[in-house]
């Protein structure tokens, strides 16, 4: 009998796992839809940016070494305020934007993926 009873407490905890579980994955799409709602409007203006690191604002976007060169890596740099540092971001539709390294006039995209990536 008290084997019965450590497999019931089994039972129930492992119900509420698996209850956490979904309960936590259906909060995330309904936040990913709330915040990311498939919308035509434009979230960020036109314009010249630093993308700053969420984690650490001391971060931002860079490009390896100013290389202007076709496939020069993005990367995490402490922010120096150097034209490799800076990017036109423009609203293209649809919700998709293009982003443009300011010292190279070159568009930021994923190696061997569409030119088009979608948030």
């Amino acid at each position: 009998m008290k084997g019965m009873v450590l497999n019931m407490r089994k039972i129930a905890v492992d119900f509420i796992k698996i209850f956490t579980i979904i309960f936590i994955y259906f909060f995330i799409i309904q936040f990913y839809n709330w915040v990311f709602a498939a919308s035509n409007e434009q979230a960020i203006k036109n314009g010249e940016y630093i993308i700053k690191s969420a984690i650490n604002e001391k971060y931002v976007f860079d490009i390896y070494n100013n290389l202007k060169t076709n496939g020069a890596n993005l990367e995490l740099w402490e922010n120096n305020k150097g034209n490799n540092q800076h990017f036109n971001v423009k609203y293209l539709g649809n919700g998709e934007y293009s982003i443009i390294a300011v010292h190279s006039n070159k568009s930021i995209d994923v190696e061997g993926k569409s030119k088009k990536i979608r948030y």
